[in-house]
């Protein structure tokens, strides 16, 4: 699982991606599942590479609400993998955005290597 919000103000509005394989899950992720209260996920489609640059809400799991919080997103997928623009998630809710490389709906607590880019033209900014 991908702990994004560690450096909270680091992601604010630039492009991110996650390992090749890593992907916000787009249902309800069970409080505490990535090791916060407040778990985010993407409520929304996962996009498809010719959908382009997608704006979805991710929403965060708190006091038995699965949307108590949310947040707009900006996703696009790549050849393998996905980037997403993130906003920061207030200092008052113990959340943060979630990830995982499993598809069978169980996550793992792996941290990714994050790295930023550049959309529209695909350089590295290393972070």
């Amino acid at each position: 699982m991908l702990h994004v919000n560690q450096l909270r103000k680091t992601y604010e509005g630039k492009w991110f991606r996650a390992d090749k394989g890593a992907v916000m899950p787009s249902s309800c992720v069970l409080k505490e599942t990535c090791g916060v209260q407040a778990p985010g996920w993407l409520n929304g489609p996962i996009p498809s590479r010719e959908s382009g640059i997608v704006q979805h809400q991710v929403c965060f799991n708190f006091r038995n609400d699965c949307c108590y919080y949310s947040l707009p997103v900006q996703i696009k997928k790549c050849s393998n993998f996905f980037i997403y623009k993130l906003k920061e998630v207030h200092p008052m809710i113990p959340g943060q955005y979630c990830f995982t490389t499993n598809t069978l709906g169980r996550f793992t607590k792996k941290v990714h290597n994050v790295i930023v880019i550049d959309p529209k033209n695909s350089n590295w900014i290393l972070n």
